[in-house]
């Protein structure tokens, strides 16, 4: 190890104070590593934030000493604006600014026993305010008092919180926020996802609470629904099991009213069972009302079913056996086929990240384990036909693995032979017997396809399953195992395989030709033949039998006749015909237009395939015309001046303006309906993948028909070129 002298070093060491800071301002560590303090950003952190502040009008409807028996959430899938209204306790007026901006405010920190919440520290509602473009929070009292508070960008803003009229004598709290782009970037949360959330967390309160919801949609309708609990996470076992193995789910409840509660149903589906597979079941689980992924709950409550089971199965159901037909169930047996939910509660819970996806209390995995045994004792001794019903279906699973295992163990199966030719089942033999060829394709379907449009005389269809091994990197007897291998193997050279063949003598075949999809994984397919071909078979190589099949990407109708494209650069010169004949483009050099040659044009072509969509996209995310953000990307690509800007847009829309704000370009007016576009760093980001194609192009000004034309525009053109009937394979 060589050894770093610290003289060298004198000016960082003195300095490495400097460089060390401390926040106080949680708004702002908030604001800039939301990720950390939401779990995501985009669409799934923006749900969190829905889902911190409906969770704490839950609370209030779930707390013993809460007035609360009314809830609502209000979702905008337009403005993307949530409003959540309850009728609790309401927030102290004396105390609004501190539960919403400073960290660790919190009524939480002191709980009752037999207590539970879905907030910790008092973080998550200061996290979705201090993420928030707008966030305002109405409290109401019963005394006909109310306050209000405003905050922007996390910050309260002057003169609030202030009193506001409640002539109705209202009880609760009303919270009103919108995220922030700038925060928590692009989002187009569907309301769907909104009212999925609702409806998941509100199949965890008492059976018959309800929360009203309601929904404008971008189309312009309003939905207003009442969520009614009916049937607890029950809901969440319906759907998942088409054929149940017993009469009526398991349902174990416990809460021991002081630290811990758990509620689990689950049953057994017989679907997913076959004469040679087994498959695990899934898992529904949640703690503190908050969907969980993973954690000690959900541990504890497997661990309990699975030991219980097989403690029964292996000392009781199976315990007259004979030696030799010993059979012994295991926790992978006892889980399959089972669709469990799992609801459960700690009073102090330990979550891993904000997002609350993971439980880590230790002690909930032998709560949940034992209180799953202890109902499962009682269960069996209620129901004991539909415990006996459980135990044939495990030893049944057990026995089909058993199977499995042992077929494992051998290198693999051969292919399954037909009795009349000793070939491949599958393989559709040619009926003659000179020039003959192999074409090898890419599944069943395929394979029906191929044999249909075959030359029945002298070609052969083989259908392969799946992707073969890699001949480079397994070993001989692993990859002579495999059942494709041993098939086209046993095709060519008529026996199993030898490494010393005569290719013109041993093998009948004139062509072997590979033939997969126009795709990734076709290409791959066709990799490992060729890898398997230059190993083992090089000698066919060599003697320039082996083929591959070149399929098309794009076909065209043409009457009725069809012209096929094997490359997108083909389709592209097709269109640019078409173009061409109705249109003339060259492009400035100077104050002297330069008409594109042939390649050029291709080239222009090919190089902005994505640059409609992508404009179109950012578009669509800023509300503005494509043909706006383009005026503005291209000025600030050309590193144009704002009065430039601004000549160019006054001439082409009469009531559009630009303008400088605090140091930001503001473009603002009315094409048929207002606009506002600020020219700002993210905007730039954003659109980096629009300004990359920009920079590609030879020039940023084209002449389409003697008039300058945007490229937008150009491409637009372009498209309405191609041909209805293109058809992508």
């Amino acid at each position: 190890m060589v050894k770093k002298e610290p003289n060298n070093f004198k000016e960082y060491i003195d300095n490495y104070s400097s460089r060390i800071e401390t926040k106080k301002d949680f708004v702002e560590i908030v604001r800039s590593r939301p990720g950390m303090f939401l779990g995501h950003t985009g669409n799934e952190g923006f749900l969190t934030m829905i889902r911190e502040i409906f969770q704490n009008a839950i609370d209030q409807l779930t707390m013993a000493d809460s007035p609360c028996n009314h809830i609502e959430l209000h979702y905008d899938e337009n403005t993307l604006e949530v409003t959540v209204i309850d009728n609790g306790l309401g927030i102290p007026f004396d105390l609004m600014v501190n539960v919403y901006t400073t960290a660790y405010t919190s009524k939480n920190y002191t709980k009752k026993k037999g207590e539970y919440s879905s907030g910790l520290h008092g973080v998550g509602a200061k996290c979705v305010n201090a993420a928030s473009t707008y966030f305002i929070v109405e409290s109401y009292r019963y005394d006909g008092s109310a306050m209000r508070l405003e905050l922007r960008d996390g910050y309260p803003l002057k003169g609030f919180p202030k009193k506001i009229a409640n002539p109705n004598r209202l009880q609760g709290t009303k919270v009103t926020f919108m995220p922030s782009y700038d925060v928590m970037g692009d989002m187009n949360l569907s309301w769907q996802a909104v009212a999925n959330l609702v409806r998941v967390i509100m199949n965890l309160t008492n059976i018959g609470d309800s929360a009203r919801l309601v929904i404008h949609t971008k189309t312009g309708m309003t939905m207003d629904n009442m969520i009614v609990n009916e049937k607890g996470i029950l809901t969440f076992l319906e759907g998942k099991i088409k054929h149940p193995l017993i009469s009526k789910p398991i349902i174990i409840d416990y809460d021991n009213k002081d630290t811990m509660r758990i509620k689990v149903a689950f049953s057994y589906d017989t679907s997913g069972l076959t004469n040679n597979s087994y498959s695990l079941g899934s898992v529904d689980s949640f703690c503190n009302w908050c969907p969980t992924v993973s954690g000690t709950h959900i541990d504890g409550t497997l661990e309990g079913i699975c030991s219980w089971f097989t403690n029964y199965m292996n000392t009781i159901y199976l315990a007259n056996q004979k030696a030799k037909d010993k059979l012994k169930v295991i926790s992978s047996d006892i889980r399959t086929g089972l669709v469990v939910a799992i609801d459960a509660a700690h009073n102090e819970p330990v979550f891993t990240g904000q997002a609350k996806e993971c439980l880590d209390n230790k002690d909930f995995l032998p709560f949940a384990k034992s209180v799953i045994s202890n109902g499962l004792d009682e269960w069996s001794r209620a129901n004991p036909q539909d415990l006996s019903k459980l135990a044939k279906f495990f030893r049944d699973v057990a026995e089909i693995r058993q199977k499995t295992d042992a077929t494992k163990i051998k290198i693999a199966t051969k292919y399954q032979a037909s009795s009349l030719t000793g070939l491949p089942a599958k393989y559709s033999k040619p009926l003659g017997k000179d020039n003959l060829e192999l074409i090898i394709v890419e599944g069943d379907s395929a394979g029906g396809m191929a044999k249909n449009g075959r030359d029945k005389h002298k070609q052969g269809i083989f259908p392969i399953r799946g992707k073969m091994p890699n001949a480079f990197r397994e070993d001989y007897k692993k990859f002579m195992g495999n059942a494709e291998v041993q098939g086209i193997i046993k095709i060519l050279l008529g026996r199993d395989y030898f490494k010393t063949f005569d290719p013109f003598k041993d093998c009948k075949y004139e062509k072997i030709i590979f033939m997969a999809d126009a795709d990734v994984d076709g290409a791959h397919i066709t990799a490992l033949l060729l890898r398997f071909f230059l190993k083992y078979m090089p000698q066919l190589i060599e003697a320039g039998k082996v083929y591959k099949a070149v399929p098309p990407l794009y076909s065209i109708g043409t009457g009725k006749k069809c012209v096929y494209f094997t490359e997108q650069i083909d389709i592209t010169r097709y269109v640019q015909k078409v173009f061409a004949k109705h249109n003339s483009i060259g492009y400035l050099d100077g104050k002297t237009v330069k008409p594109l040659t042939s390649k050029e044009l291709t080239a222009l072509f090919m190089v902005n395939m994505d640059y409609v969509y992508e404009l179109e996209r950012n578009a669509m995310n800023y509300a503005v015309t494509p043909e706006l953000l383009e005026m503005a990307l291209m000025n600030f690509y050309n590193k144009s001046t704002t009065s430039s800007l601004k000549k160019k847009i006054k001439n082409t829309y009469r009531f559009m303006d630009v303008y400088t704000k605090n140091g930001v370009v503001v473009i603002e007016g009315t094409i048929e309906k207002s606009y506002r576009l600020f020219l700002t760093e993210r905007l730039i980001n954003d659109c980096s993948r629009v300004l990359d194609i920009i920079k590609k192009n030879i020039s940023c000004s084209y002449i389409l028909n003697g008039q300058e034309t945007s490229l937008y525009e150009i491409m637009k053109v372009y498209e309405n070129c191609q041909p209805k009937d293109i058809q992508r394979y």
